[in-house]
């Protein structure tokens, strides 16, 4: 592999690095981005769910010691009932009536309590899920931003990409070399059209990059105009002056160089 091509392999492997790791860190921001954002919102929900499971713990602990304060009330007004039905007067079916409903109210406080319970316990859950789905759509919403700032950044690299090979592939058709426009999206004829007009405004340069590979034949030279057979004779390492005309010299390094008469006068 010549120098030159292995300078030019070493950039182009340099240049793709550079972009990959552009591409890769602002790849990597987005992610960070993104699980910072979640974690937030899990943490925020985390934290609000302890702060709720506190509280139930409290309304938990507030309910038994309602109902054991009911209960203790319940014994002792039972415990009384019969003294003081007694003292009223009170016995047979009214007696039994005033049991019952002491009974009665008893579980109808406990019921309240039961009830006032489960709606508060009810509530301070639906908080919970009412939290969670705000920091979860908080999450959703600074994701959305950070993807659309990461693809804003890829937008930024490809047309900053572009504009580099655009300069590339420019630098390199001066030298009748269009093999970048392949990959600017244009198609093999535009290039065969962009190479075409490049020989015709720089004939020497497209005859010697001709002979280096020796892509012309006896034929093909002999009926090419007189100049371009010279830089191509030239090309080929013979010392011949370019005149414009076939002339003694260029008739003999023509033989030179395959080995037969050109046919021409």
């Amino acid at each position: 592999m010549s120098t030159k091509k292995y300078s030019s392999l070493m950039a182009a492997e340099q240049e793709i690095d550079y972009w990959e790791k552009l591409e890769n860190h602002y790849r990597d921001l987005y992610n960070s981005q993104v699980e910072s954002n979640n974690a937030a919102a899990a943490e925020a929900t985390q934290k609000t769910l302890r702060q709720i499971g506190e509280q139930i713990d409290t309304l938990n602990a507030q309910f038994k010691e309602s109902n054991s304060e009911l209960y203790r009330g319940f014994r002792d007004a039972a415990r009384k009932l019969p003294q003081q039905l007694a003292a009223a007067g009170i016995t047979g079916g009214l007696s039994e009536s005033s049991h019952v409903k002491l009974q009665t109210d008893y579980q109808d406080n406990v019921s309240r309590n039961e009830r006032s319970l489960s709606g508060s316990v009810s509530a301070l859950r639906r908080q919970g899920i009412e939290a969670e789905n705000d920091n979860l759509s908080s999450a959703r919403e600074k994701n959305q931003d950070a993807l659309e700032a990461y693809q804003t950044q890829q937008l930024a690299i490809e047309k900053e990409k572009r504009s580099e090979l655009e300069k590339e592939a420019a630098a390199m058709a001066k030298t009748g070399d269009f093999s970048l426009y392949s990959q600017l999206g244009y198609s093999q004829s535009q290039i065969a059209a962009l190479r075409n007009n490049w020989e015709i405004e720089n004939p020497q340069e497209a005859m010697l990059q001709a002979a280096q590979s020796r892509k012309y034949g006896a034929e093909a030279v002999s009926a090419m105009p007189a100049t371009l057979a010279q830089y191509y004779l030239q090309g080929l390492g013979y010392g011949i002056n370019v005149t414009g005309k076939w002339d003694n010299a260029t008739e003999k390094a023509y033989q030179a160089a395959f080995g037969t008469k050109s046919g021409r006068k």
